[in-house]
């Protein structure tokens, strides 16, 4: 963590000032709050998951922490109460250092006076005492005490570093990854021994479980179980419905680990499928394994992405799902596979993209373009790579056998010297391996 701060540090503007905040508790219902989660970038600079917390790092060297401590009294009664000596430990600073939320305006003000430029959430994304704090002191230059002239988003700044992993975020991802495995191995299992009606909840309740059982904190994003038609719907939330006999089940869900995400999206065959629905499901899979061996250093995402693309739309092609398509209210008829990329038309099939960063949102921040360009691929990037296909019922162009039928499948890939290793592999993706 010092090695991390250090290297921020040295990339700070002269006369600059770091600020984050972790983020407060949300209420769930009269005195019931959800479960605590500190904001990403928070995390990324202290490992610390406390609300109403606020991590401030001066570039000429000086660090503080503001935490709301409470009486020893009040921290036998909860653990939002923070002890001062357990922060110090933590973070490596002098107990001088941490102070109670309630010194923020009188230690806080002194830093930043006569600072030229800010590193902070942006203003209008958090209603908090920092915020309001900061805003105010913002309108007000006169006098010898004069706030920064300039603010920059704190999650832009990271972004940089946040992009590529070190070794402990690394071996976090990967328990995240291992959890998650777990968790979609626990569903298979369900789907194929189920001998009564079951319903897209069980299988997440199943999900749940599972990656509790092998050590994840917490879902990293509300899982997809999406059967049938409902595969088509790319954020699909709903989750009462029979899972259908003789259609695929998607199921996208990951685990949370130390702060950390996986990213894993299987499609799963349930009782007897058309063979042009497992023909569709081969197209996804090359598409996918073809993607993969693409991402090395050198590469882009946006190269990953349009390999993705190519072997999709030749699959289709080969296919005849081209033959006679509707496009923006037209039937058309494409003359070509390259037609059909350059138009765009494969986005009737495939609408969004093949990779996201990933890290401590799945999410991840982190630029994918730079100077107009895309950001080159470097050992200790991790994003997933998910091609898909999906085929609406309403589509009145499309074989009836296809109808209703969604098709993704994801995993997560870590950029190494020697090429990549999927983190998710340990999960199968063969058809007959999930059949």
């Amino acid at each position: 963590m010092n090695q991390r701060l250090s290297q921020i540090r040295q990339s700070m503007e002269p006369a600059s000032v770091l600020i984050s905040y972790s983020g407060t508790e949300a209420k769930r219902n009269k005195d019931v709050s959800y479960p605590f989660r500190a904001e990403s970038d928070f995390l990324y600079l202290t490992d610390l998951n406390i609300p109403d917390s606020i991590f401030v790092l001066a570039q000429s060297g000086e660090t503080v922490f503001f935490a709301p401590m409470g009486s020893p009294e009040e921290r036998r009664w909860s653990s939002r109460f923070a002890d001062p000596e357990y922060l110090s430990k933590s973070l490596g600073l002098p107990l001088s250092s941490i102070h109670d939320t309630s010194k923020l305006a009188d230690v806080l003000k002194p830093m930043v006076s006569g600072k030229e430029l800010l590193y902070a959430p942006w203003k209008e994304e958090y209603s908090t005492p920092l915020s309001r704090l900061l805003t105010g002191w913002s309108a007000k230059t006169r006098g010898p005490e004069t706030f920064p002239s300039s603010w920059k988003d704190l999650s832009s700044f990271l972004g940089f570093f946040r992009r590529i992993k070190d070794l402990d975020e690394i071996a976090r991802l990967k328990q995240s990854a291992r959890t998650a495995v777990a968790g979609h191995k626990a569903v298979l299992q369900l789907l194929r021994t189920f001998d009564e009606p079951l319903r897209e909840r069980d299988a997440k309740r199943e999900f749940f479980h599972a990656i509790h059982r092998n050590g994840a904190e917490e879902l990293s994003y509300p899982v997809i179980a999406a059967s049938g038609n409902h595969a088509t719907v790319l954020h699909y939330e709903r989750d009462a419905a029979e899972i259908s006999q003789g259609s695929f089940f998607l199921m996208d869900a990951g685990a949370e680990y130390q702060g950390y995400a996986s990213d894993i999206t299987r499609t799963y065959p349930v009782g007897k499928l058309h063979s042009r629905k497992k023909e569709m499901y081969e197209i996804v899979l090359a598409a996918q394994k073809k993607a993969i061996e693409r991402a090395v250093a050198g590469q882009t995402l946006e190269s990953i992405h349009d390999t993705a693309v190519e072997t999709l739309v030749e699959g289709l092609w080969d296919a005849g799902l081209f033959k006679r398509i509707a496009w923006e209210g037209e039937k058309i008829i494409p003359g070509s596979t390259d037609e059909i990329i350059q138009k765009q038309y494969y986005k009737l099939f495939y609408m969004h993209r093949t990779s996201h960063w990933l890290g401590l949102d799945v999410h991840d921040t982190g630029a994918y373009y730079e100077n107009g360009q895309a950001v080159k691929l470097v050992p200790g990037m991790v994003f997933t790579v998910e091609p898909g296909l999906y085929f609406p019922e309403d589509y009145d162009f499309i074989p009836e056998e296809l109808k209703g039928t969604g098709i993704r499948i994801e995993d997560d890939i870590l950029i190494t010297d020697n090429g990549n290793e999927n983190l998710t592999e340990g999960m199968p993706r063969e058809f007959s391996e999930l059949s």
